[in-house]
């Protein structure tokens, strides 16, 4: 954490020095800037639309099994009809006891992730504008 954090120092102070004059950063672009190169936050932006598929996924636990078989085979003696051809189709619906508490684990796992983002975010947030006052502050004394 701490060497992101030194590497968005890194890349406002060059980034002052080089745009002095073409580009007046804001303390907005700042933020959507540092956001976006973030790799921690894409991983988790990542981990929680895993999660969100997952959660959107779960009611396929409810979805029946279908099987479905078919053969065909021939008969090598001399029968006046050598191919046989025989299929079946199978459906099993599996109720478990334990399903709802799939659901509610998936929904669970899903807000904490939510939260975990939330916070990072914040404090992310709350970093870049704490070094970008102190770099504006560098620049003025300077």
């Amino acid at each position: 954490m701490k060497g992101i954090l030194l590497s968005v120092i890194l890349v406002f102070s060059v980034a002052s020095i080089v745009y002095t004059e073409s580009y007046t950063w804001n303390l907005h672009d700042s933020i959507d800037h540092a956001m976006n190169e973030n790799l921690v936050l894409k991983q988790k932006q990542i981990d929680l639309d895993q999660r969100q598929a997952a959660r959107d996924r779960s009611w396929n636990l409810l979805l029946p099994d279908l099987n479905a078989d078919l053969g065909i085979s021939k008969d090598l003696s001399d029968t006046p009809d050598p191919w046989t051809i025989s299929g079946s189709l199978g459906f099993s619906f599996n109720l478990k006891a334990s399903l709802p508490y799939q659901f509610k684990n998936l929904q669970y796992l899903l807000e904490l992730e939510l939260i975990s983002f939330e916070r990072f975010r914040q404090a992310y947030v709350r970093e870049i504008k704490d070094f970008f006052y102190q770099i504006m502050l560098v620049k003025e004394r300077i």
